[in-house]
């Protein structure tokens, strides 16, 4: 079981059949240093996009994020050539069988990439102050299946009734990034506990079967909890439950 990030001043090869999740906290990182050396690997375009962004915060997420990105698919893909999906997904040119996903949340960044078919990360800062607010349930029956709303339901505290509504949250997130359609279309998901023998976190393994299209059959991900660090949500979805994953500090990486 792997519940530690690695921290290592070179990018490992990628392996056929696993994935690598990488974490970049910009609040213990230097940022001008980081932000200077991702600029260094974004594209004239990818600047002009970044300048659009009018928060700061949000704006150097943007590029450590990309910076980082194209830093490990460098180490990986002969050539980074990106573009988006019609859903604003960003795929690689000419990548062959890597996929990857990128999420990042109030200054912490995750980038994972697979080997081993479609992936979606995704992490959330936990507002604290959302716990109480009468919003939380409403939003969590129109989003989340039945046993989900539940559990967001029965919890005995408004702090348990965050943590439940976030690994809700951030469970449908990642799949939906990893099924490509975004989450505005995977409301028909259904989640059901699986239990293995190998977990990235301590958190439990869900098997998620998302609606296909019509005359399409319904996609399958396996989804579990990654150990992010407080106060942060995040969770990971592969297309198999075999996935080798391996999860790495990319702080001595990305300046």
């Amino acid at each position: 079981m792997q519940s530690e990030w690695a921290r290592v001043t070179a990018a490992p090869k990628l392996e056929a059949g696993e994935a690598q999740v990488w974490r970049l906290n910009l609040a213990a990182s230097d940022v001008p240093r980081v932000i200077a050396a991702a600029c260094r690997r974004l594209t004239p375009r990818e600047l002009e996009r970044s300048q659009g962004i009018r928060s700061q915060h949000v704006r150097e997420e943007f590029i450590a994020a990309r910076g980082l990105l194209r830093l490990l698919l460098g180490e990986n893909a002969s050539g980074v050539d990106l573009d988006e999906g019609a859903n604003g997904k960003p795929f690689l040119r000419g990548g062959g069988n890597y996929e990857f996903n990128v999420s990042h949340s109030h200054g912490l960044i995750l980038v994972a990439l697979s080997k081993a078919g479609p992936i979606g990360v995704d992490v959330e800062f936990i507002d604290a102050a959302f716990g109480a607010s009468e919003d939380l349930i409403e939003i969590a029956r129109e989003n989340f299946d039945p046993a989900q709303v539940a559990r967001v339901e029965r919890a005995a505290s408004d702090r348990e009734r965050l943590l439940e509504f976030y690994r809700g949250w951030t469970r449908k997130e990642a799949v939906a990034k990893a099924d490509g359609r975004g989450i505005a279309e995977s409301l028909h998901l259904r989640f059901d506990p699986v239990e293995t023998p190998e977990t990235i976190s301590a958190g439990q393994g869900y098997r998620a079967s998302l609606e296909g299209n019509k005359g399409e059959q319904p996609s399958e991900f396996f989804v579990q909890a990654l150990a992010a660090g407080e106060p942060y949500a995040a969770a990971l979805a592969t297309r198999s439950i075999d996935c080798v994953v391996r999860l790495f500090d990319a702080a001595h990486l990305a300046g």
